[in-house]
């Protein structure tokens, strides 16, 4: 069972992958940009690795709830 925190994280997550998704164009030069950049540093999360990401988290929360 998950807790407050994480259910939030989750929640989160899930939120950040279905804003992705909302705003996903399979462009190849849309792509290569990253969608978000961590504290100015070059590192970065792609829009197809957050929605994985997302899909992953909501699986877990179903197995989770049932």
């Amino acid at each position: 069972m998950y807790n407050e925190a994480q259910i939030y994280r989750l929640d989160f997550a899930l939120h950040q992958g279905q804003k992705a998704y909302n705003n996903f164009n399979p462009s190849l030069e849309k792509l290569k940009k990253p969608l978000r950049n961590f504290k100015g540093t070059e590192k970065a999360v792609s829009k197809p690795l957050l929605l994985q990401l997302s899909n992953n988290y909501q699986a877990d929360f179903q197995a989770a709830e049932s």
